[in-house]
């Protein structure tokens, strides 16, 4: 009696043609297509965003960078520099004095490209930082500081990034 039951369950299977026609694997597998097509398309769009926020990083340490270097400089002189509130300075990378293969932070007073110089350049970016200072400020504290803005562009389309400091009279320091 086992044996019969056997058989018919056998047969069965035997006699079944229900499978996957070819109109269902052709839906499936464009359904399939379209899943995979939205989820690559996420992973582009978050490459462009950590590609963009990359470049916005380095140039918050390059603005923050090029305000360190302003605050460090000494004060009569960028007090006589900055005497003007209209006055913008150019930050540049320019053969140093000793070791011209060496380049270091030099202090232009326009865009335009001193022979040698060129402008800051992190991971095959080229940053530009202009340095401008405050006109709001009183004739008795500018005796012992200067307000200065660094602003740092790296390309067209994209927003400046921009750092406000002091550069403080050395009796302060």
């Amino acid at each position: 009696m086992a044996k019969k039951g056997k058989d018919n369950v056998t047969k069965k299977i035997r006699n079944c043609q229900a499978g996957v026609t070819l109109l269902e694997l052709l839906v499936s597998l464009t359904i399939l297509s379209i899943i995979l097509l939205s989820v690559t398309s996420f992973f582009f769009q978050a490459g462009t965003f950590t590609a963009s926020n990359e470049s916005r990083t380095v140039a918050v340490n390059v603005a923050r960078n090029a305000l360190m270097y302003m605050e460090k400089q000494p004060f009569v002189q960028m007090r006589h520099e900055f005497e003007d509130a209209t006055t913008v300075k150019w930050l540049k990378m320019c053969p140093s004095e000793g070791d011209a293969a060496e380049l270091v932070y030099t202090v232009e007073s326009d865009a335009v490209s001193v022979e040698d110089c060129e402008a800051i350049s992190v991971n095959d970016g080229s940053y530009g930082v202009t340095v401008t200072s405050s006109d709001s400020i009183e004739e008795n504290t500018k005796k012992y500081y200067i307000p200065i803005t660094v602003k740092v562009r790296w390309k067209e389309n994209e927003p400046e990034v921009e750092l406000d400091g002091t550069i403080k009279s050395e009796d302060m320091r």
